[in-house]
Parts: structure tokens; sequence; C-alpha cells
């Protein structure tokens, strides 16, 4: 019986060195904490300042979505169109997967990117960032449908605007074939009056001002126009066609952007050609 005693633990003196070990561990993590607090607060400020920074800097990517009810031509029923009341709608005579296949196809995105003139793109530098214009652009650029057709290296301008003129520079590239082209050919001009159309060798490209956003004096709007085909390329490559898999009648059709109301629209036309 003494040995049993001897052996035994006692459960308070145990608890009275676990209450130790963690009062030491405590004081370890405590004096730690106190003597490096500036390393502590340095990297807090390190990483707000640099989350600020690049969200200020950084111009957002949004995200659209939309869903399209693709109807059998030898089924449809008003059941199913109720179904999806507020989806756009496409007739199936080949299937679901060859809908969705043509939908990502780059004639269907030429057609709706020459409609939406999406080959044709404003930015103005802004106090932090680039400003991206889309149909509110001070001044509209565009050039003859012929030489459009052809182009196959971007024209960039610069317009700005100073007291009662303009000043447009920019330059261009003369296309030979398919794929090359020779230049760059620079383009200098001033004009006092708006509309106006400046001929050059790679084409007519007319500047139409818009009443409702004015150029200010000093700022520069920038345009660059790009192949239409090259433009459809890119707008078929982002774009992401799956099937909904609620409904196997349902295509979901993805975009991003970093101006929404230009996918958007993108979108729309799209199925609008595609009809």
């Amino acid at each position: 019986r003494n040995m049993e005693a001897n052996n035994a633990v006692d459960p308070k003196r145990d608890y009275s060195t676990q209450e130790e070990l963690s009062f030491l561990n405590f004081q370890a993590i405590y004096r730690t904490v106190i003597l490096n607090w500036y390393w502590f607060i340095l990297s807090l400020v390190i990483c707000f300042g640099l989350a600020k920074v690049y969200l200020r800097y950084t111009a957002p990517i949004y995200q659209i979505t939309a869903k399209l009810l693709v109807k059998d031509a030898e089924n449809n029923r008003a059941s199913s169109i109720k179904y999806t009341s507020n989806l756009g709608t496409i007739s199936n005579s080949n299937g679901l997967d060859n809908e969705m296949e043509i939908l990502t196809s780059r004639s269907l995105a030429s057609a709706a990117v020459r409609s939406l003139k999406l080959y044709t793109t404003y930015t103005t530098e802004g106090r932090i960032k680039e400003i991206h214009f889309y149909k509110n652009q001070p001044i509209t650029v565009d050039i003859d449908s012929t030489h459009l057709e052809k182009l196959n290296a971007p024209i960039s301008l610069n317009i700005k605007r100073t007291g009662s003129y303009y000043e447009i520079t920019g330059a261009y590239f003369i296309p030979i074939d398919e794929n090359a082209y020779e230049g760059p050919y620079s383009i200098i001009k001033k004009v006092t009056t708006l509309p106006t159309t400046i001929t050059t060798r790679a084409g007519n490209i007319t500047f139409i001002p818009n009443n409702k956003q004015i150029l200010k004096d000093g700022q520069v709007e920038k345009v660059t126009i790009t192949s239409p085909k090259m433009e459809a390329a890119k707008y078929a490559g982002a774009l992401q066609v799956t099937q909904d898999a609620k409904a196997s009648s349902i295509a979901q059709i993805q975009i991003t952007d970093i101006i929404p109301q230009r996918s958007i629209d993108y979108l729309k036309e799209l199925i609008i050609e595609y009809n």
C-alpha cells in the first residue's frame, strides 16, 4: 500500500505544473511581441500600403455572365420559354454542343466587333491611372471600310486640344499583303474645326466630336484602331460557353472586361448576329 501511495500522481501538483508552464509560455510570447513590436507595426503598414497602391493603380476587371436558352426546333414548348422568361433564346437544330461551338466562332465575333466598332479603343490619362472610354469618348474616330478590312497593324493616334485647335499626331502602317506591312508613317495635323477627315496612305480617317463629352483644353485622347479580325480573335478567345448544370438546354456565356457595359453589349450583339 505504501508503494502504491508513493507512485500515485498528485492531481493538484500536476495542475500547478501545467499552470506554471502555460504562464512561462505566455511570458515568452509577451516578451517576444514587446521586444519586436516595431517589426509587427512595420509589416502591417507595408502590407496595407501595398494593398492600397495595388487597388489604386490597377484597373478592376469585371466578369459578365449571361444565360441563353437553346430551344429544340422540333419541340418548341411554351413551358420551356416560361421557365427561362428572362433569358435569351436561340433555335437548336444541331444540338447544344454545336450551338456552343458556333457562339465561340471567330466569324460570329467578327460580325459583332464590326457592328459595335469595337476595333477602336479610346483612353486618356487620369490623375492616378488610365481612363477608358466606351461610347462616351470626346471624339469618335473611324476609318473607311475598304481600308479597315485591309488593316493588319494598329493605327495609333493622339488628339490634343490646345486652345481653339486640335493637334492630331500618330503613326500608321501600310499593308502590303495579309501578313506584311511597311512603315511606320507619321501623322501630324492641326485642325480648328470638327468633324474632319485626314487622308493617309492607310485610308481616310474621320474625326467626329461628341457634343455631350467635350475634350478639355490640354487633355489628350488616345485612340487605337485595330484590325477587326485581330480584335474578333481576342473576343472569341476570351468568351467561355458552358452548359448550365441545372438545365441541359441552357448555355452559360461568360466574358471578362475592364468595361462591363462593353461586354454586355458584345454578348447581346453576339446573339443578334447568331439569329
